[in-house]
């Protein structure tokens, strides 16, 4: 009987090391996730120029908030007029990376426009 208990202890305690493990990362997580959008929520506020919100991008690269950064880079550079072809770049990038998100249908319109643009036109 001993024997039993000692497999069945080993088991038990690593399924709740396991779960425990699985409760701090997703909280690491959710809490990464919770500053990316308070960085890009601030930037919004703070309306930033095209360079400061491309390191906000690069800031909450691999949170929900994203695909929004990529968005606002993108119409931030279109709206400068300054460097079209960056504007291109992030916002294919963007609806590559995220081709079902909310964002998605506003990339494919600005994607639109920028092909649609002709210098001198």
């Amino acid at each position: 009987m001993d024997s039993m208990k000692s497999p069945l202890a080993r088991i038990g305690l690593a399924i709740a090391v396991t779960a425990i493990l699985v409760v701090i990362v997703r909280d690491r997580l959710d809490a990464r996730d919770l500053s990316g959008w308070e960085t890009l929520a601030a930037a919004r506020v703070d309306g930033l120029t095209a360079e400061e919100l491309e390191q906000v991008w690069i800031e909450v690269d691999g949170t929900s908030a994203e695909p929004w950064a990529g968005y606002y880079l993108a119409m931030q550079l279109y709206t400068d007029g300054t460097d079209l072809d960056r504007a291109h770049q992030v916002a294919d990038s963007t609806i590559r990376a995220f081709p079902g998100h909310a964002v998605a249908p506003m990339l494919d319109d600005l994607l639109a426009a920028l092909d649609s643009y002709s210098p001198g036109a």
